[in-house]
């Protein structure tokens, strides 16, 4: 029988039918479907799972944003949207879901998932790499030898910190992460009258000189922390030591790493950044996220 209100009960197996007079289970309205053995079918006539949807989509709405989920030959799509609203009901949605869940892959932001879980771009783990920049050049400095006019009063004593091309520059991701600045830096050391000669190198931050076990650069004259190369050998030295430091980023803006060079010893010039008979001078920094 038919109501006119348009349910339909059918006389045989009591099915109630909503717009429809073949009611396909114990309750039947447009596309929902509640078969008899407790299955529910949305898009189907025939669920074989307790909750089975077919060809159409699931959303989540409230007034501040919307998720969605879809099922393509991609597999499952998860998308997000902050700024949608009912009122702008198949708009916002970007083309690439912001998740795919693919023959037991998950992708993120990418369709086609290689591996358990590929992202494509960068993502935050507690310990992991964010990202790494590299930074290599040829461009020579000089840094004077240390003179009576610049503070230095004896032989053994080291030159002016001079900044040198050897740099690199990062965007942190992450205020808290840790940045692990390397640098192989290319060096030439001319002895001069001195009986024997050395450098200091030092990575600073945007020029913040460093430091280092209660000394700060040039402040004191009777410990240099910084002093890689000491040596009694030839008239020249060509030498290319590894420098590195570890900072915690602190903001999110660009932040310059460049290595500052000085002489040691009277007399005595090195020259940091590359050579021919020796390479290049890299930087390297890698952002480790906490």
């Amino acid at each position: 029988m038919a109501s006119s209100a348009g349910i339909f009960v059918e006389p045989h197996t009591n099915n109630v039918g909503i717009g429809t007079t073949n009611p396909m289970g114990i309750f039947h309205a447009n596309t929902l479907v509640v078969k008899n053995d407790g299955k529910i079918g949305i898009g189907t006539t025939t669920p074989v799972r307790t909750f089975d949807i077919y060809n159409t989509e699931i959303g989540v709405t409230n007034s501040i944003g919307a998720g969605l989920i879809t099922a393509n030959g991609n597999g499952l799509n998860i998308f997000g949207n902050a700024s949608y609203t009912p009122a702008t009901s198949g708009a916002g949605w970007s083309s690439i879901p912001d998740m795919v869940v693919k023959a037991g892959l998950v992708g993120v932001g990418t369709t086609n998932p290689r591996a358990r879980f590929d992202v494509n771009g960068s993502f935050f783990a507690s310990g992991s790499i964010v990202q790494c920049v590299f930074r290599n050049t040829l461009t020579n400095t000089n840094c004077p030898a240390p003179t009576a006019s610049s503070g230095q009063t004896t032989a053994y004593q080291a030159g002016p910190w001079t900044a040198t091309d050897v740099y690199a520059t990062i965007t942190p991701k992450f205020a808290t992460s840790k940045l692990l600045i390397q640098a192989s830096v290319a060096t030439t050391m001319s002895k001069g009258s001195a009986t024997s000669y050395g450098c200091l190198l030092q990575v600073r931050r945007d020029g913040v000189e460093d430091t280092v076990s209660g000394t700060t650069g040039q402040s004191t004259y009777t410990t240099y922390p910084n002093l890689l190369i000491h040596t009694y050998a030839e008239d020249s030295v060509w030498h290319k030591p590894m420098v590195q430091a570890i900072y915690t980023a602190g903001n999110t803006n660009a932040t310059t790493f460049k290595i500052y060079g000085a002489a040691w010893r009277q007399t005595t010039t090195i020259t940091v950044g590359g050579h021919y008979g020796y390479g290049a001078s890299e930087v390297t920094i890698f952002e480790i996220a906490q």
